[in-house]
């Protein structure tokens, strides 16, 4: 069942500042695909496997210094296709984190 709920919160995604870094088209992307229904939670606290999983690949980036683009693990319950943008979307974040702290990433 949908309600006004499901509007406000495509108005409140909507209103998420991109930043104007390269990877801003991907992030764009991955605000469009929760605006369109894409779910990254099990429930209101819990991250579901799409949602770890970029959790993680943010997570390498930062850790490690490097793109997590390469990396060839996928969850089973995660779609090729949604794997690799979530990988994009995770270097993207990264990449602009840091550079809006004036920390250098390795491209």
């Amino acid at each position: 069942m949908r309600s006004g709920a499901t509007d406000r919160i495509r108005d409140l995604i909507s209103r998420i500042p991109l930043p104007a870094a390269a990877g801003a088209k991907d992030l764009l992307a991955c605000r469009l695909s929760v605006a369109a229904g894409e779910k990254f939670s099990k429930d209101a606290h819990h991250a579901n496997a799409a949602g770890e999983y970029l959790g993680a690949l943010v997570w390498y980036g930062f850790l490690f210094n490097e793109s997590p683009e390469k990396l060839t693990f996928v969850p089973s319950e995660v779609g090729l296709e949604f794997a690799a943008h979530l990988r994009k979307v995770a270097w993207a974040v990264v990449c602009d984190t840091a550079a809006r702290r004036g920390i250098e990433m390795n491209k």
